[in-house]
């Protein structure tokens, strides 16, 4: 099966407590190409690292205890990472490899040994299906109340200056003004969408919120410069953006 995804670009963290397991699991994924590859000896080892800042877009679990064991720490290292997808491999070949993906609550399971044929397949039904569980999520999202609040205050200042278009000529003091906020607004938008998931119907609304505000004040609604609806503007987006990733 050819990949439909780039193993150079994968951040991936190794969780085995055998020592050779380890190194023999990171080989082969080296051979598939991933070239991000942290690891961690036990449980809590991989939750320190995710703790301390750790990104990763799988997550591979070495796992020969109780099933229900393995649901328990997938579900802590869903906590710290929710969009990484889980690939648990197993010694066991009593197991269907399905049956014990679904309950460890992981995206796929692997049983060793394994060609790297198997392992690029089993990854790619890992990313596969945890891609389809955001899109899933994501056509029924919807924002919180406190974000709706965040948003409608915006919008608010917005509707409020519809009229407020200035027909005077535009001071360079006032053009500089305008250009600094509007710079600041787009590093902001900016740095927004290169972190957030554009597929969320609630991350469009917050990028389109941004848009709104930068094509009111580029239309000369001046007005939106005076100090309270500045602070409101750049404060409001800044919390709708932050609020987005919780």
């Amino acid at each position: 099966m050819r990949p439909s995804y780039d193993p150079s670009i994968l951040r991936m963290l190794l969780i085995a407590g055998d020592a050779f397991a380890r190194e023999l699991e990171k080989t082969a994924f080296v051979h598939l190409g991933v070239e991000s590859i942290d690891c961690a000896m036990d449980e809590n080892a991989a939750l320190e690292a995710l703790q301390r800042g750790a990104q990763c877009d799988l997550l591979a679990l070495d796992w020969n205890r109780a099933v229900s064991d393995a649901r328990s720490l997938v579900e802590k290292l869903r906590a710290a990472r929710p969009n990484a997808s889980v690939l648990i491999f197993t010694n066991n070949w009593d197991v269907n490899p399905e049956k014990m993906a679904r309950a460890a609550s992981a995206d796929a399971c692997l049983v060793k040994p394994f060609s790297l044929d198997a392992l690029r397949e089993a990854v790619q039904r890992a990313l596969a299906s945890r891609l389809s569980e955001r899109k899933a999520k994501s056509r029924t999202a919807k924002p919180s109340e406190e974000l709706q609040k965040v948003i409608g205050s915006v919008r608010e200042v917005l509707d409020q200056r519809l009229g407020s278009h200035s027909d005077k000529v535009v001071s360079a003091a006032e053009m500089k003004n305008i250009q600094a906020f509007t710079a600041g607004l787009l590093k902001q938008l900016n740095g927004f969408v290169t972190t957030a998931h554009t597929a969320d119907p609630v991350v469009l609304d917050v990028i389109q919120l941004h848009v709104d505000c930068l094509r009111a004040i580029m239309n000369g609604r001046g007005v939106l410069l005076d100090h309270e609806d500045r602070n409101i503007i750049v404060d409001g987006l800044a919390l709708a953006a932050a609020m987005t990733k919780q």
